[in-house]
């Protein structure tokens, strides 16, 4: 029985470990992209990175930035890009994953990376905070 807790006890620990890797991971990797993010200026910006060939892209994540730009389109730009067609600006902004967003605030530094599929209200809130 005290061999099973212990099991269970070091998978919690880690599983928590490979979390919190990730979590610094993330980290830097916004630090990088903050150094180029700096020609989006003025406006709130959200790159939405995408792909003819991500279903997830085109029929879950364009409809929310869709409904975004309805939303909020006078106070935010927003940018699409095809990874196929700029797998260049994809590297340049370390794009893990489709779809990716990434959301930029007034003075060009990275806010926030979403890698995989974002709703709607956290984009809003993301969007809120600048």
């Amino acid at each position: 029985m005290n061999e099973r807790i212990i099991v269970v006890i070091g998978v919690i620990v880690v599983i928590g470990l490979l979390w919190l890797a990730w979590r610094l991971y993330k980290g830097l990797l916004v630090r990088k992209i903050s150094l180029v993010a700096g020609q989006y200026r003025g406006k709130p910006t959200l790159l939405y990175f995408t792909a003819d060939y991500c279903a997830t892209c085109r029929l879950r994540q364009t409809p929310v930035v869709q409904e975004l730009v309805g939303r909020l389109g006078s106070y935010i730009t927003v940018e699409a890009y095809d990874v196929t067609e700029n797998p260049d600006l994809a590297k340049k902004y370390k794009v893990l994953t489709l779809p990716t967003t990434i959301i930029i605030n007034r003075e060009g530094r990275v806010n926030a990376v979403n890698y995989g599929l974002t709703p709607l209200s956290k984009l809003e809130q993301q969007l809120g905070n600048l």
